[in-house]
C-alpha cells in the first residue's frame, strides 16, 4: 500500500499561524512541539515553517510512514515510532484505505458500511507509549509548549497517559481532535475530553476547525486548548 501524502488546507495553516502567535505573546522563542499522531508530516513540517527555532518530536507508529517522514522533516524533527496511550503494551494498529484515518480502534461498521475510507488494509502490531513513560526516557525533553494530538478517537486515552505532565508541566497549548459523529469503536466523546482538561486547569480558547458530514451534521473537528498560567498571560476572559 502507497503512502499518501496529506497537505493541510488553508484553514489547517491559519491554525498553525494562531500557534506560532500565541507562542510569539507567551515570549517563547524556541518551542518544544509534540506532533501527535504525525502520519505524513504535513502538520511538523508547517511549524517547521511557520517556527523557525522550533524543537518537534513527531509520533507516528505506522512502520510505512518512517520514510516519508523522515524524507520530508529531515533532521529538525525526531521521529518516534510509537502510539501513545494510557498503557505500556503492544496493540494492532488497523490500517485503513485512507492512511490518515488509521486508528488503535476498529471502526464503526456503520461507517465502513458507507465509506471505502475505512477499508481495512492490514493490522500492525505496535508499541503503545504512555507520555509520561516516553517523558522518563527522554529527559532532555524539560518542557513542552504545544501538545498536538491527533489519534482518531484515541485522544482522550493519550491524555490519560500524560497526567503527570499536565499536573507538574502543563503544555500552554494544546491541540486535539475531537471525534463526533460515530466513527470508531470505543471513541471518546469530547465533552469528556473538555471535562478532563478542564480538571487540569485548562480553557477552551476555540475551534481550528469543524467538519460536518454531508448530512450536515458535526463530524469532527479540533479544538484548541490553553493552560491556565498561559490563559492569565494572555490576559484572556
Amino acid at each position: 500500500m502507497g503512502v499518501q501524502l496529506h497537505e493541510l488546507d488553508e484553514v489547517e495553516v491559519q491554525a498553525i499561524r494562531r500557534h506560532a502567535r500565541l507562542l510569539s505573546e507567551l515570549n517563547c522563542s524556541h518551542p518544544v512541539i509534540l506532533d501527535v499522531g504525525a502520519n505524513s508530516g504535513a502538520v511538523s513540517k508547517a511549524y517547521l515553517d511557520k517556527l523557525a527555532n522550533a524543537i518537534i518530536f513527531a509520533f507516528e507508529p505506522n512502520p510505512e510512514l518512517f520514510e516519508s517522514l523522515s524524507s520530508r522533516l529531515g533532521d529538525r524533527v525526531t521521529i518516534c515510532p510509537v502510539a501513545l496511550g494510557d498503557s505500556n503494551e503492544n496493540s494492532d494498529l488497523n490500517v485503513f484505505n485512507d492512511d490518515t484515518v488509521s486508528s488503535l480502534f476498529k471502526v464503526d461498521p456503520k461507517l465502513s458500511a458507507i465509506s471505502k475510507n475505512f477499508d481495512l488494509q492490514q493490522t500492525v502490531s505496535v508499541q503503545v507509549r504512555t507520555l509520561d513513560s516516553w517523558l522518563l526516557d527522554h529527559p532532555e525533553v524539560q518542557e513542552v509548549n504545544i501538545l498536538k494530538i491527533d489519534t482518531q478517537g484515541f485522544d482522550l486515552r493519550v491524555l490519560h497517559g500524560a497526567r503527570d505532565l499536565l499536573r507538574s508541566k502543563p503544555p500552554q497549548l494544546i491541540q486535539i481532535e475531537m471525534t463526533v459523529a460515530t466513527a470508531y469503536q470505543g471513541q471518546a466523546n469530547f465533552p469528556d475530553i473538555w471535562n478532563f482538561l478542564t480538571e487540569f486547569g485548562y480553557h477552551l480558547y476555540d475551534f481550528d476547525r469543524l467538519i460536518h458530514t454531508k448530512n450536515g451534521n458535526l463530524y469532527w473537528g479540533d479544538a484548541l486548548f490553553i493552560s491556565q498560567s498561559a490563559w492569565d498571560k494572555l490576559e484572556l476572559v
